[in-house]
């Protein structure tokens, strides 16, 4: 059950195994892509540095959800990430978010409409990109003193600087 969850221990990827046949599932529990979930594993992964970040349950004997979420307790838990199918006929999930270093996420396995057997939970760090946008794209200036401001846009979790070698130009 959830206040039960095993603990991943990993500074870098994981793979583990388990089963859900005995497995329930509790009040309070979250759906998964609108789908609600029987048979539940909870697991909890605490990211070693921020980044992006795998989970999938390819190699599961059944029809799988899976999903990640922060939170300490049922009814209050906030979804990160989710998925039912990871597509192309396959009925194991896989879904990708950004990890912030030290951050506990709560993973959930559950079979799709009564499903049990097999798990085998995956979690790959470093994979999936980091989107960035920086508006506007470009800027001119006159010769006179001038300021202007540059937005830059990312995914949680994923790091940005900004750095000038010309000693005219400042970054505050």
């Amino acid at each position: 059950d959830f206040a039960n969850r095993t603990a991943l221990v990993s500074s870098g990827s994981i793979s583990v195994a388990g089963r859900n046949e005995s497995a329930t599932t509790q009040a309070s529990e979250p759906t998964i892509a609108g789908d609600v979930v029987s048979r539940s594993v909870w697991w909890e992964w605490t990211a070693p540095f921020s980044g992006p970040v795998t989970v999938t349950t390819a190699g599961s004997s059944f029809d799988t959800l899976l999903g990640a979420f922060t939170g300490t307790a049922l009814g209050a838990l906030t979804s990160i990430a989710e998925n039912d199918d990871a597509g192309t006929g396959a009925y194991t999930s896989t879904i990708n978010f950004n990890a912030i270093s030290g951050i506990p996420y709560v993973l959930l396995v559950g079979g799709f409409n009564g499903a049990g057997g097999k798990i085998r939970l995956g979690v790959t760090v470093g994979t999936g990109p980091c989107a960035y946008t920086v508006t506007p794209t470009s800027k001119s200036f006159s010769n006179i003193a001038s300021a202007g401001t540059e937005t830059v846009t990312t995914s949680t979790g994923c790091s940005w600087s900004a750095a000038s070698n010309d000693s005219f130009i400042t970054i505050t």
